[in-house]
């Protein structure tokens, strides 16, 4: 096929348009199509105008509240906004006019404004008469010839309805989207520009409702050579007109945007949704404007001041306290003993946390003496006091910060014992690593993850994983000889915040490694895959090396399900102990805390007792041997069978 020429087609089109002023219909609601001067909208951004009336692409409009002008606070103690502008489109504006919402915020909630804004633009279209486009009727009309004749020759009623519908008033529908609101570096005005938007929209609308023509034509043919001719005459009239079309879907022609030059929008509206932190004032007002311009000049701004359409929202007359609803948890604190210097403890952060809130815990001494500390993001906090004696009593007090106010949780009261003369921490100075936790989706039922068992270990020891959930209730689970644990949680839910923490127990000490803050995911979301996925493989890799018919299992230490991995080397299988580095687990003493301080290799001696699982000591040596002599005469007896053969004579 002949490559078209879009410049060529357009240059012939326009030759032919040029200067000719198309009304598509005289009836109300119908619109008008011109050709325009393509700087029209360049000019509109060089020279703004002050008079709001000269700018505004939207007449008769209003601004309301969607949810009412009596602000109430959210949980946070800030407020959330809905306004709607809406308004009728001005017979003027065209695709290529800039369309731009701006809402100007008085003086108290300039700078107010927390987290993101965005817009939701809505804006109906006016019906055209797709075939009478300057730009397209050129080709539209050639195409109609080409129908006319073949469809004397060859009936073709499916492209004819379709070609004439485009001759009739259609409807473009209605431009919905919703855009991500720009907050000015002075706070004074939020907007948004949807020229972008809306005209992709209309171009790709309109090339849409060429599509039954298209299908139409694709589906003629004939036996007959001769009609076959204006077959083919057909589809080179239509490539030509569809070649337009399909660059104005695209965007790479302008025809669209110089042809609908005005009377193309029907009523529009943008929602702005923001949330602002208390303006510290009964009552104030927002105005709001849709114009033609992205650039708002201080003139434009003062325009929209005192022209824009205005909506006067109220807020409580009494300062809104952010924290009066928010539960503040009761501590976690560890017994403090005589010659302490600081009281430790934690504390569960419920959620949602009000914005921009701190917390500190608070200590009183005996004395009366208060002394504080700040509590971190996963709610630990230790305080450093002056050393205290068996019998004192002290009172440990968590407290909620947000601006000017508080609020204080249960007071704990602890009282300092004597602790036991001579005895000493063995965890004292023993460091609990920090667990890596797998990632954690919405529907998961667990948490599981690995830590490192850091050596040489108090004896004695034993470690449990520990899984804070949001309505302060914690959960335990073991944590296995290789540092793998799972700690079963019920059903998770996504966006939940859950603490790991790793706890050392000795005695009737215990003590914390740094926990790990995760969040669940929402289960559409890709997941990083579980890390620990190989733990305890070994025994396949060493079983099948040296033909070994057992190449072992994949489980670590799984409930105490002995694992039949071995070595797979004939007679290395005396020592036993070896087992735990090549994949066998018994996995004894898999309950709540799993002890070990004991020898790494407990609970692997029965690792080869089945039968056949592994080669055996002294027992297997005799068959080794016994398969050697075989092999020996089987060798001796094939060379005999070469040599040549002696006959008699």
């Amino acid at each position: 096929m002949k490559k078209v020429s879009h410049k060529k087609l357009l240059r012939r089109t326009l030759y032919v348009c040029s200067g000719t002023l198309l009304l598509l219909n005289s009836g109300v609601g119908v619109a008008s199509v011109f050709v325009i001067n393509q700087n029209r909208a360049q000019a509109s951004q060089v020279n703004p105008r002050a008079g709001l009336a000269d700018i505004s692409i939207l007449q008769n409009a209003s601004l309301t509240s969607t949810t009412g002008t009596q602000m109430t606070p959210n949980a946070q103690g800030n407020f959330d906004l809905s306004l709607n502008y809406t308004g009728q489109g001005v017979a003027t504006v065209g695709v290529a006019d800039k369309k731009v919402l701006v809402y100007a915020l008085p003086a108290s909630l300039q700078g107010k404004v927390v987290g993101g804004s965005t817009v939701d633009i809505q804006a109906d279209l006016l019906p055209i008469t797709p075939g009478d486009v300057p730009g397209v009727k050129t080709l539209f009309d050639a195409l109609g010839l080409t129908i006319t004749a073949l469809d004397k020759a060859l009936k073709i009623p499916a492209v004819v309805a379709a070609f004439n519908d485009l001759k009739k008033v259609q409807d473009l529908g209605s431009y919905q989207e919703t855009v991500t609101a720009n907050v000015s570096p002075d706070g004074k005005t939020i907007s948004v520009d949807f020229t972008q938007g809306f005209g992709r929209y209309v171009h790709q609308a309109y090339a849409a409702l060429f599509n039954t023509l298209r299908d139409a034509i694709a589906a003629v043919h004939s036996d007959n050579i001769l009609i076959e001719t204006l077959v083919k005459a057909l589809q080179k009239a239509s490539a030509d007109l569809f070649a337009i079309i399909d660059a104005i879907a695209g965007g790479t022609s302008t025809i669209l945007d110089s042809a609908l030059s005005g009377n193309l929008l029907g009523s529009a509206s943008g929602t702005l949704h923001t949330t602002v932190s208390d303006p510290g004032v009964p009552t104030d007002t927002v105005k709001a404007a849709a114009i033609n311009n992205a650039l708002i000049s201080a003139d434009i701004l003062t325009a929209v001041e005192q022209e824009g359409e205005a909506v006067t929202l109220n807020f409580p007359t009494t300062a809104t306290n952010p924290i009066e609803n928010y539960d503040v948890a009761t501590p976690t604190v560890t017994q403090p003993v005589a010659g302490q210097i600081t009281v430790a403890g934690n504390v569960i952060l419920k959620e949602p946390i009000p914005d921009v809130t701190s917390f500190e815990a608070t200590v009183t001494l005996a004395d009366g003496t208060q002394k504080t500390a700040a509590v971190d993001e996963n709610g630990n906090f230790n305080v450093p006091i002056d050393a205290v004696k068996a019998g004192d009593k002290l009172t440990v007090e968590i407290i909620a910060h947000n601006g000017d106010h508080e609020k204080g949780s249960d007071k704990v009261n602890v009282t300092v014992e004597a602790g036991n003369p001579g005895e000493t921490n063995p965890l004292e100075n023993y460091v609990v690593a920090k667990p890596s936790v797998d990632p954690v989706k919405a529907g998961d039922t667990k948490v599981t993850g690995k830590v490192t068992i850091n050596k040489p270990f108090p004896e004695g020891t034993t470690f449990e994983a520990s899984v804070t959930m949001p309505d302060g209730s914690v959960k335990y689970g073991m944590v296995d000889i290789n540092g793998n644990f799972i700690v079963k949680t019920g059903q998770l839910k996504a966006g939940q915040r859950l603490i790991v923490t790793i706890i050392a127990h000795n005695g009737d000490f215990e003590k914390d490694g740094q926990p790990v803050t995760v969040r669940v995911a929402d289960n559409n979301q890709d997941g990083s895959g579980n890390g620990n996925g190989g733990t305890g493989n070994g025994g396949n890799t060493n079983g099948n090396s040296n033909g070994s018919h057992n190449p072992g299992n994949n489980n670590a230490g799984n409930g105490g399900q002995t694992n039949n991995g071995g070595n797979g080397q004939l007679g290395n299988s005396n020592n036993v102990n070896n087992l735990t580095n090549n994949g066998s687990n018994s996995g004894q003493n898999n309950h709540h805390m799993l002890n070990v301080g004991v020898s790494d290799t407990t609970g692997s001696q029965n690792a080869n007792s089945k039968a056949g699982d592994l080669p055996q000591t002294d027992a297997n040596k005799t068959g080794v041997w016994a398969a050697v002599g075989a092999f020996l005469i089987a060798m001796v007896a094939l060379f005999k069978s070469l040599l040549p053969i002696k006959r008699d004579k």
